[in-house]
C-alpha cells in the first residue's frame, strides 16, 4: 500500500520484488551494453535482502543488498560490486523509489563509482 511507505516501516518490502521494465548496463571499457530482462530483490522483515538479475545473454549476477524506508521512499544499498557468473561486475549502486498508485516501485539508480545512472520499475512478485 502506498500509505505504508509514508510510515516508515522496512516489513511493508518483506517479501520479493521483479523487474517490470528494462534495465541496462553498459561495461565501461568496451561500451557494450548487457540487457536485463529479469532483477528480482527479496526482503526479510528488516530490509535485509538478496537480489538476482539475468541477462538476455544468459548472464547472471547475485548479491546482497539493504533496504529502509524514510521521507516515503525506499532506499537500497548494495554492500559492493555485484558480482556475475561470466566474471563481470556492475558496479555498486545506491537505489532510490518511489511508490505509485498501482503499487509499482519507480526507480533511480546511481553508480557514484562511475556516476552511472539508470532507472527500472519493480512490482511485487507473483502480482
Amino acid at each position: 500500500a502506498p500509505d505504508a511507505f509514508e510510515e516508515n516501516d522496512i516489513s511493508v518490502m518483506e517479501g520479493c520484488w521483479e523487474l517490470s521494465s528494462e534495465y541496462d548496463v553498459r561495461d565501461i571499457r568496451s561500451s557494450r551494453v548487457t540487457r536485463f530482462r529479469y532483477w528480482q530483490i527479496c526482503f526479510d522483515a528488516n530490509g535485509n535482502g538478496r537480489e538476482v538479475m539475468r541477462a538476455t545473454d544468459g548472464t547472471t549476477c547475485q548479491g546482497s543488498l539493504s533496504g529502509r524506508l524514510g521521507g516515503g521512499r525506499l532506499t537500497m544499498r548494495e554492500p559492493g560490486n555485484l558480482r556475475c557468473d561470466n566474471g563481470s561486475e556492475i558496479f555498486r549502486r545506491d537505489i532510490t523509489c518511489s511508490l505509485d498508485a498501482g503499487g509499482r516501485a519507480n526507480c533511480n539508480t546511481l553508480q557514484p563509482e562511475i556516476n552511472g545512472r539508470g532507472t527500472a520499475t519493480l512490482r511485487r512478485a507473483g502480482r
